[in-house]
């Protein structure tokens, strides 16, 4: 098992990520993801979920080279998928980040309700261009209704990680908190949510998504067209494989600075 969840209350779980050495994303986690959704969506009681990594390093690390990323019935990966039904869900979804969120981790963390994280030990890397970066408006269309076109742009050209004093100024989190206090933040934050009514809560979801589009499938499905192309662009495929083609089950120092090796200057 790579995903574990603990209740703390009948309206408020917990979803443990623990997938060593790194927390890849690979083809049992994105089954198991699905699979815990359809039990939290199928229960009326739960109202707030938070998502959490057992690795202080990596919040989720990204996708492994096998995984299944055709798109389904719908023209949607199964990530896309996944982030869908949560924007769709009548209960809260909440990031709490430690360690590094890169490529489908960062994705992942952007597709969550609201995310709050370490000050001292989260990063971010959104570096998805020709990679793996989803169709669903948690990808491209979901960064610029976060932080807009221009800081958008920044984010996925610059390709630079942001620790999370940037992250949260950018608005890619709600919230920095140092690290000590990030707990129990969360803890209290997601208690409160809990008392809430939770059709209350699908309803403000709703609102909030339809006032930014999240809902548009159409949209997005050509996103997803537009970058999976740029996939065959060889120079980018060669920089992200370096070096000794991407050690993708062994932890290095490589995946800790993995923004800059897309750079022009970046060297080995």
């Amino acid at each position: 098992m790579k995903l574990q969840t603990k209740q703390y209350s009948e309206s408020y779980r917990r979803v443990i990520i623990d997938n060593p050495p790194m927390n890849r994303f690979d083809q049992e986690m994105s089954d198991e993801f699905q699979a815990i959704l359809t039990k939290l969506e199928a229960d009326d009681a739960v109202k707030v979920v938070v998502f959490e990594s057992a690795n202080p390093n990596f919040f989720i690390a990204p996708a492994e080279a096998e995984i299944d990323l055709n798109g389904g019935p719908v023209g949607m990966t199964p990530l896309s998928n996944l982030l869908k039904r949560m924007d769709h869900s009548q209960f809260l979804t909440v990031g709490m980040l430690r360690g590094h969120a890169c490529g489908v981790g960062s994705e992942f963390l952007l597709g969550l309700d609201v995310r709050f994280a370490s000050r001292e030990k989260a990063i971010l890397s959104q570096i998805d261009l020709g990679t793996e970066f989803s169709n669903i408006k948690g990808g491209f269309e979901r960064l610029c209704s976060l932080v807009g076109r221009a800081r958008a742009l920044e984010i996925i050209l610059g390709s630079e990680d942001l620790d999370a004093e940037m992250a949260e100024r950018l608005g890619l989190i709600n919230r920095s908190i140092s690290d000590e206090k990030l707990d129990e933040f969360v803890e209290r934050f997601a208690l409160n949510i809990s008392n809430f009514d939770r059709n209350y809560i699908g309803l403000i979801k709703q609102i909030t998504s339809d006032q930014l589009n999240l809902t548009d499938v159409a949209g997005s499905n050509q996103t997803q067209n537009n970058f999976f192309q740029t996939s065959k662009w060889s120079e980018i495929q060669e920089q992200i494989a370096t070096p000794i083609e991407r050690e993708i089950h062994v932890r290095s120092d490589w995946e800790l600075v993995l923004g800059e090796q897309l750079r022009p200057d970046y060297i080995l």
